[in-house]
This record gives structure tokens, C-alpha cells and sequence, in this order.
């Protein structure tokens, strides 16, 4: 009997702390160690409200959900003290760069296509064909450094959406090449009129982000197996909002055309 009791309770213990762990780790920036287990926190680690940390590099952080809730929050904390705290939990709602059907002028592109700008495979964007037309003698082009050479790259269209493709931006004499090492990269406008040519820049601080896809395949799953039973809408706006905490900002109808074709 005293055997069945024991054997009672250590199956209790176990099923409340599976029950605890309420929070599960999508992305880590540097090194941060759970207490119970003495490991280094990585993608897919489950931990409990009360699981304390400790943070062993500057700027450590990492992303985690609450996977009864679907609510994201920002882990983070100071390595300065060396010991274990309680989870510093931040809720995290990234900003989202919806549909661009109101790109009537270079404002408004400039606004748009600023800083870094996540592409999942191939961006279409839309803009006022009146404001900005594209021809053969009217299109969009980037220009980036690569290894100390200047790289123009002609951007595709299709009426009035321009298209940014991945496979054909990151290329240089054929070959492929890694985004990082892409630098001082800016968005221009062509336009010859009359045999005039007119190269317009229309941003300074477009910076395209490519994220490694086996990688964001791994995290969107975690996020959306949090989210189940909520509507599509929420999952998307919410992987969206996630991947703009992570790696840059989003655009919802590009999020939204990856997620369908892989999920």
C-alpha cells in the first residue's frame, strides 16, 4: 500500500509539472540557463511560470509563447548578476506592414521600404501605376555593395505590382550569394523620358531580409500550434507580429501567401 501511495504521488508531481510548463522558447539571441535544468534555453525548450533564469551573455533574449493562451512574450534580462531570477516576461506585439495599395507617392515608398524588410520568398507589392509606372523605360532597380563591387539589380514586374524575388536579387555572375553579405544597399526609381535618363532614389535605408526557412518553418509551427483553434486571420497577424520582433518588418500579405504554401 505504502508502495501504491509513492507511486501515486510521483505520478502526480509528474503530470503538474507536464501541466506547468506553459511557455515553450521559439528564437534565442544569445545564452540564457534555466535553473532546473542547467541547460541553455534553445528552440522548443518548455518551461514553467516559475522557472527562474540566468543570462550569460549581453543582450540575451529570447522569444517564447504561452501555449494555452497563443499570447508571445519578449524573455529577457541582464547578465551583470550572475545569479537566477524569476522570468522577466515582456508581451510582444511587433508592428505589421499591411497590403501597399495606397503607394501613390515617394513618401509613401520611402516609408514603406524602409529599414529591414523580411521577404519570404518573393515579395508582390502594389503602387499607383499614375505616380510610378513600369515599362521598359520605367522600373525599379536596388543597387548594393558586394565584396567592394556595385551591383545594380533590375527589379520584375507585373502591371502596376512590383516583384522582388530572392533567387534573383541574391545573385551576382550567376552564382548565389549569402544576404549578409550584401551592404549600403538603395531602392531606385528609372525613368527616361525623351531619351533623358532619370535615376531617382527613393530609399536610402532598404535593407531586403531573407530568414533561413527551414529555421522559420520550425518557429511558425511552434506559433501556430499555440494558436489552434483560433482563426486563421489571428495566426497569420500573429506570426506576422513575430517575425517583425525577430527579423525585420513583416508584410502581412507576403506572411500570408508563405504560411498557405507551407502550413
Amino acid at each position: 500500500m505504502k508502495k501504491y501511495f509513492l507511486a501515486l504521488i510521483v505520478i502526480s508531481l509528474t503530470v503538474f509539472q507536464t501541466q506547468a510548463q506553459d511557455y515553450k522558447v521559439i528564437h534565442v539571441n544569445g545564452t540564457i540557463v534555466a535553473q532546473s535544468t542547467k541547460s541553455n534555453l534553445a528552440r522548443g525548450t518548455a518551461f514553467g511560470e516559475k522557472e527562474k533564469f540566468q543570462y550569460k551573455s549581453d543582450g540575451a533574449r529570447a522569444v517564447v509563447i504561452n501555449t494555452k493562451k497563443g499570447q508571445r512574450y519578449i524573455l529577457k534580462g541582464s547578465p551583470a548578476d550572475a545569479g537566477y531570477h524569476n522570468a522577466n516576461l515582456t508581451p510582444s506585439a511587433g508592428n505589421i506592414s499591411s497590403r501597399a495599395g495606397g503607394l501613390n507617392n515617394r513618401l509613401d515608398l520611402r516609408n514603406h521600404f524602409d529599414g529591414k524588410y523580411v521577404i519570404l520568398g518573393e515579395l508582390k507589392v502594389v503602387i499607383n501605376s499614375s505616380a510610378f509606372p513600369m515599362d521598359n523605360d520605367h522600373f525599379f532597380y536596388i543597387n548594393y555593395l558586394y565584396q567592394g563591387e556595385s551591383i545594380n539589380k533590375r527589379l520584375s514586374f507585373n502591371g502596376d505590382t512590383l516583384i522582388i524575388n530572392k533567387d534573383s536579387l541574391l545573385r551576382v555572375d550567376g552564382k548565389p550569394i549569402r544576404n549578409e553579405d550584401i551592404t549600403e544597399m538603395k531602392l531606385y526609381y528609372y525613368s527616361k523620358v525623351d531619351g533623358k535618363v532619370t535615376p531617382t532614389v527613393v530609399s536610402s535605408t532598404f535593407y531586403p531580409v531573407f530568414p533561413e526557412e527551414a529555421a522559420l518553418k520550425e518557429e511558425v509551427e511552434i506559433v501556430a500550434d499555440a494558436m489552434k483553434g483560433q482563426s486563421d486571420t489571428e495566426i497569420v497577424n500573429a506570426i506576422a507580429s513575430y517575425i517583425t520582433d525577430v527579423y525585420g518588418k513583416s508584410n502581412k500579405e507576403n506572411v500570408a501567401h508563405w504560411y498557405h504554401a507551407n502550413f
